[in-house]
């Protein structure tokens, strides 16, 4: 559970006051790549991501802001 903590606290959750929203960081955690996104390591053991045919690459997950946005509009509905 404190990968999860974590990982909302990451996305602009506080675990105690959105604790009904933890859903959306166990999602996120689990969420597959995009099309076209592969993940790699670099030589200090750090996770980012490829996208080839954009030739774009990130530290961050394709889908964070998705679940970002999703908790914002989530949390704005009450």
């Amino acid at each position: 559970m404190t990968e999860v903590v974590e990982f909302a606290k990451s996305l602009g959750m506080d675990p105690n006051t959105d604790s009904g929203l933890l859903w959306i960081a166990e999602e996120a955690l689990r969420a597959p790549l995009p099309e076209g996104w592969h993940d790699y390591i670099d030589a200090d053991g750090n996770v980012y991501f490829y996208n080839s045919s954009q030739q774009i690459s990130t530290w961050t997950h394709p889908m964070d802001e998705h679940y970002k946005r999703l908790f914002r509009r989530l949390k704005a509905q009450g």
